[in-house]
């Protein structure tokens, strides 16, 4: 891990700006207050070097106002380094945060009802159409496999529609307590009570709740939403920034991304698009850092107006 160069000049220290990009380096951004730092403590090295000089072997006596003010100089320069180590770690964890989002954006359109085969524990689907990866599919009318049977307790599975590698819709039922796959679409919900082993499925409830969609890709009535956690700050007023990566399907412009609400925790994005899979980096900008306090008793322009070379 390489030092930071010195150069013994006393300048003001830098205050990151809202825009400026987390970097690394000797050039980096993040190294640029930390070298002015540097800089004024090899200023005052300099300084009290030179108060340090012997004449013919005897030590040349400071003044006590000359010490006050390199005493002075050092802690507020020890004060400005523990301030530019606190803006760095702010601007790290809560000034400044990023992040990256997967938006899945599917459902039914039209048909698709689902109800009890009375046999083997099946259900059926009726025709209609879904859509997925940005774009819609025929469901073609076709029996799930077997519900699960009951086991100790009562527990939910879920049927969903799948896009198989033909680009045919399937109809598939999930193991109890398993969510629906990532690329699958949800369809319905089915509680299976404690020890149902019913061949007609006498007991077991199924709720058809898939998210609907009938003016897809036109419109949407119920724009699908994905919550972001971030860290703490101490209000909601922060700026949102996004960035959309890739997307499946339809065009997905920057846009139609937004905010649909915020917390001082977390917010929330909605998707206005038909596009699936959109994958949108995000970045919350929060700058309100101390500003630098001068060094009282003017000592701050004693010093600038001084050089090593006059102690």
């Amino acid at each position: 891990m390489a030092n930071l160069t010195e150069s013994a000049v006393w300048t003001g220290v830098y205050q990151f700006e809202t825009t400026d990009p987390i970097t690394g380096g000797p050039d980096g951004m993040d190294n640029l207050p930390h070298k002015h730092l540097v800089n004024r403590t090899a200023y005052l090295k300099a300084v009290l070097d030179a108060l340090a000089l012997t004449v013919d072997g005897i030590n040349v006596t400071v003044s006590t106002d000359t010490k006050n003010m390199s005493d002075a100089a050092i802690k507020y320069a020890l004060t400005q380094a523990a301030l530019a180590n606190y803006s760095v770690k702010a601007l790290r964890q809560q000034v400044q945060q990023e992040g990256e989002v997967t938006i899945t954006n599917r459902g039914l359109v039209s048909g698709a009802a689902i109800t009890k085969l009375g046999t083997s524990r099946l259900l059926a689907i009726a025709s209609g159409k879904c859509f997925i990866n940005g774009r819609v599919y025929n469901i073609d009318a076709q029996n799930s496999l077997s519900v699960p049977v009951g086991g100790a307790s009562s527990a939910v599975c879920y049927g969903y529609l799948f896009l198989d590698g033909s680009n045919i819709i399937k109809f598939y039922i999930t193991a109890l307590g398993d969510a629906v796959p990532s690329n699958g679409i949800k369809a319905c919900t089915i509680t299976v009570p404690a020890g149902n082993t019913d061949s007609v499925l006498v007991g077991v409830t199924v709720t058809s709740d898939a998210r609907v969609e009938p003016n897809y890709p036109i419109s949407l009535d119920s724009p699908v939403q994905t919550y972001s956690a971030i860290n703490p700050l101490s209000d909601n007023k922060y700026r949102l920034d996004f960035d959309v990566v890739s997307s499946d399907g339809a065009p997905c412009p920057r846009n139609a991304v937004g905010v649909a609400s915020r917390a001082t925790n977390g917010f929330t994005m909605q998707l206005a698009s038909a596009a699936d899979n959109v994958v949108v980096r995000w970045r919350v900008s929060a700058l309100s850092l101390p500003a630098e306090q001068p060094l009282s008793s003017g000592w701050i322009g004693r010093l600038e107006a001084a050089s090593p070379a006059t102690y």
